[in-house]
């Protein structure tokens, strides 16, 4: 297998665990790795391009799924964004010079829209056998979200708020920011350690992701592969997914009716998960 590098956008932020640990690959330096295979993982900013343009080897394009958004928009080259560059340029070269990787079909249209053609394949930077399944049935069943402080619209918080009072015999336990609720089938837990959260969730049901733009999140990732009955607002193959709050509705509701672990899903997730040409399978 040939030696692959990445380099990690710095407004990607911090997932589960690192290429390093997951994909088995080494941090990429330009000064020593110009002719190497590299992952370029993020194109949030012009940065990020000059750097993928630059390199002399073979170039990879994950997309991280909001990059794609202030990749359309135009970079700004300046601090107000008065002054952008024309992303059609941009999308020709990394078309014609780059394979390119996201994670559904929503993000591969987006790319389409301006002339990138993209390969879905689903992604968890996170060991996927700490997860085994721990599915158990419960008669009044525990849905977890996630969010992050400042961006709780997005991440569905007050959408949660008015779905928690039509399902009553849900538990709905908010985490990553620090939220209040009057209802009493909403558990606020707040900012908590990457451990904590991963031992909670083991003993929930359903991981359910509100975004309507969105990667393929880690909720999902560690919701199936626990055997749970995760719901996403986002198409993925072998999960719920729902484009109108009656089947949403109907989803939670069903939950208390799942009495066995979802093990044709997990399956198909930890055969599919991380399948791309630099993991070291």
């Amino acid at each position: 297998m040939s030696k692959w590098f990445y380099r990690w956008a710095p407004s990607l932020g911090e997932l589960e665990d690192t290429p390093e640990n997951i994909w088995g690959i080494s941090s990429y330096d330009a000064s020593k790795h110009l002719y190497e295979n590299v992952v370029f993982c993020g194109m949030y900013g012009f940065p990020d391009f000059y750097s993928l343009w630059q390199h002399k080897g073979k170039k990879v394009v994950w997309w991280a799924g909001d990059d794609i958004r202030h990749f359309k928009g135009g970079y700004w080259l300046d601090e107000d964004g008065q002054i952008r560059m024309i992303p059609k340029p941009l999308a020709e070269w990394i078309n014609t010079y780059c394979d390119n990787y996201i994670e559904n079909e929503i993000e591969r249209d987006l790319l389409a829209d301006i002339g990138i053609d993209a390969r879905i394949v689903q992604s968890f930077l996170g060991e996927i056998s700490k997860f085994p399944i721990s599915y158990k049935h419960a008669r009044v069943p525990n849905v977890f979200v996630s969010g992050h402080p400042g961006r709780e619209e997005e991440y569905g918080f007050e959408y949660v708020e008015k779905i928690a009072k039509k399902v009553p015999g849900c538990i709905f336990h908010l985490y990553g920011a620090k939220w209040k609720s009057k209802l009493k089938n909403i558990v606020c837990h707040g900012i908590v350690s990457k451990d904590q959260f991963n031992k909670e969730i083991k003993k929930y049901q359903c991981g359910w992701r509100p975004n309507k733009r969105d990667g393929f999140s880690e909720i999902l990732a560690k919701s199936v592969l626990m055997g749970q009955h995760p719901i996403s607002r986002i198409p993925y193959p072998n999960i719920n997914s729902y484009n109108t709050e009656t089947i949403l509705l109907f989803y939670l509701h069903l939950l208390s009716f799942r009495y066995c672990s979802n093990t044709f899903s997990a399956d198909y997730y930890r055969e599919t998960l991380n399948n791309y040409p630099w993991v070291k399978l």
